[in-house]
């Protein structure tokens, strides 16, 4: 009875351990960029990331430590010049893929309308940030500037961004974007990535393991040691 006790309180902790595992905020600024986007080009241009901000080498192990599984991604954009309009865009990282930008504006407004075949004419984003909880897609905003959007993918809370959770944060991260109109070139000034993380669920099962371990062996021994106290 005892030790079903003990097995009980040590399963307890280890839950309560898993459920007030601190989420720790990682946060990458990548400045002083200023890179083109080719113009009428498909091909595209593409940042990647391993080691805390560095280009090179690719997947290497960022530091995350025992944070090993990724509860929310958001991406941070500045980007001058061009045509808004004309840029699509995505963040891969392992199996996860996500689109930020989509042409931004095109298929909205007057059937016909310049805006509906080619997408918003503005020139660039300032400084925003892209988060899948946002309540405003990106696709939608015309002259966005220092705002909070959702990505050009998915729906609040669902989709998008949301397909890095639950992955392991280590490893390399691209930054894919690609002018598909002509006429203006682009040019990312800066980006960052905020990635929050906690440890695998599993480092909390092996504490649960360990703690029933100990729970279990500490009443045998007492056990024993009554058993040869004499009476």
């Amino acid at each position: 009875m005892k030790t079903t006790r003990i097995i009980g309180l040590a399963t307890g902790l280890a839950v309560l351990a898993a459920l007030t595992a601190q989420a720790t905020l990682y946060s990458f600024n990548f400045t002083g960029i200023n890179a083109a986007i080719p113009d009428d080009n498909p091909a595209g241009w593409t940042y990647t990331i391993g080691e805390l901000g560095e280009e090179t080498p690719v997947g290497r192990d960022p530091g995350f430590g025992t944070d090993n599984r990724i509860t929310d991604v958001n991406v941070r954009l500045n980007i001058s010049g061009g045509y808004n309009g004309d840029l699509y865009g995505y963040l891969v990282h392992g199996s996860g893929f996500a689109v930020l930008l989509n042409r931004v504006g095109q298929g909205t407004g007057t059937p016909g309308s310049d805006v509906y075949l080619f997408g918003f004419s503005r020139s660039g984003f300032g400084s925003i940030t892209l988060d899948q909880g946002a309540g405003t897609s990106i696709h939608a905003v015309e002259d966005p500037a220092n705002g909070t959007y959702r990505p050009d993918s998915g729906t609040q809370n669902s989709g998008g961004l949301n397909a890095f959770n639950g992955l392991d944060p280590n490893g390399s991260w691209t930054l894919f974007l690609a002018d598909l109109g002509s006429g203006e070139t682009s040019t990312l000034v800066s980006w960052g990535l905020d990635i929050t993380a906690v440890p695998e669920p599993t480092t909390w099962a092996l504490i649960g393991f360990g703690l029933i371990f100990g729970g279990v062996t500490g009443v045998r021994v007492i056990r024993a040691r009554r058993r040869a106290c004499p009476q």
